[in-house]
């Protein structure tokens, strides 16, 4: 076992990949004393990297704006998201006014997300435009990402906790942020995709991701959204109801 920086102490991040599986993780130096764990699985331990080592990511991250703000706005501790928080649900596809008018029509039951205009799109591409950089800093590559997306939730636990809904919502341009990159954030989120008629190849592309996703995904039709966005909502709850996480 490599020797682990003072710094680092452990905060039960798992490795989010399926239980019984484990991957070895290289050992790259990530400057004097910081080092990854050798095994990570879903079930062990990942060490929290230190202040140091989360400045040097932002550096790798090109401290694009939002994601500097979300990214690097403290520590864990201080921030922690409820485990409510960590289970949003992804309004994506179709076009801008198509997605507001359905995030409105659930707003009675889904809070809608009250971070920074733009704050998920930018950490999202900053994390895959850094994916190479950020290997170089010792972590296993799941890692940045299970650290992002928990910051990014601690945004939204404060009000959510307050607000008697059990879940938040983001409306998401999948060209900036597809379904793929959602699901290595929140593993556990549930994605809800507007489609038309005549798919794209991006759109395409897309339902493939969102099939891979099983029961976390539902799509709804962009016509009857135009028609009646509220004659939606309560198809889009129920499928919420049932994909509820288990345990």
């Amino acid at each position: 076992m490599p020797e682990i920086d003072p710094t680092d102490a452990p905060t039960g991040v798992g490795h989010a990949e399926s239980p019984g599986r484990s991957r070895r993780v290289p050992r790259r130096a990530a400057g004097r004393r910081e080092r990854s764990t050798v095994v990570s699985t879903s079930g062990t331990a990942v060490f929290g990297a230190s202040p140091v080592t989360m400045s040097a990511a932002l550096t790798r991250m090109g401290q694009a704006g939002a994601a500097a703000l979300i990214f690097g706005t403290g520590a864990r501790e201080d921030r922690a998201a409820s485990s409510a928080a960590m289970y949003p649900v992804f309004i994506t596809g179709a076009s801008r006014a198509e997605r507001e008018s359905l995030g409105l029509a659930l707003q009675p039951e889904l809070m809608r997300g009250d971070g920074p205009s733009g704050a998920l799109e930018a950490l999202a591409q900053a994390l895959e435009a850094s994916r190479d950089d950020l290997a170089t800093l010792g972590y296993p590559e799941q890692y940045w990402y299970k650290t992002a997306a928990d910051e990014f939730a601690a945004i939204h636990a404060a009000t959510l906790d307050g607000s008697g809904r059990g879940r938040w919502m983001e409306l998401v341009d999948s060209r900036a942020v597809p379904i793929g990159t959602l699901d290595r954030l929140f593993p556990r989120c549930l994605v809800v995709r507007i489609v038309s008629g005549a798919l794209a190849p991006h759109e395409r592309a897309e339902r493939k991701a969102g099939l891979r996703l099983a029961r976390r995904y539902h799509e709804v039709r962009a016509a009857d959204v135009k028609r009646d966005a509220s004659a939606v909502r309560g198809r889009i709850l129920e499928f919420i109801t049932q994909a509820a996480p288990q345990g």
